[in-house]
């Protein structure tokens, strides 16, 4: 699927609109927007799995005493070579933009002494 933060925004009406404008995989070459948009709706049921952020602190946390997100560092250690850490970048202490790249962009768990 490679509808744009089609695992975050996943709505029927969203993914209608990507799957119109022409967004499709290689698997979904020649099938109409509603077919796409259809599929797509099936396959972030089915299979795409993103726990929330308190699901994992919840898993984690019962097996590790120390439980960080660390998007801050990540974002510093990868602007030179991700095009979205570098933009993020000059931004990342402003209010809520970890929280914020950790649910559109990637999650940085770290995970300390074993329970």
């Amino acid at each position: 699927m490679k509808t744009p933060f089609g695992g975050r925004f996943n709505s029927y009406a969203l993914v209608a609109l990507w799957a119109r404008l022409g967004i499709r995989n290689e698997h979904q070459q020649g099938l109409g927007a509603t077919e796409v948009a259809l599929r797509n709706v099936q396959y972030t049921k089915t299979g795409i799995s993103y726990p929330t952020t308190r699901e994992w602190r919840l898993r984690s946390q019962a097996l590790f005493a120390e439980v960080l997100w660390a998007e801050r560092a990540y974002i510093e250690a990868m602007q030179a070579t991700s095009t979205i850490s570098r933009f993020v970048a000059p931004l990342r202490a402003a209010p809520g933009i970890e929280r914020l790249y950790r649910g559109l962009h990637t999650r940085v768990l770290v995970l300390a002494r074993p329970r």
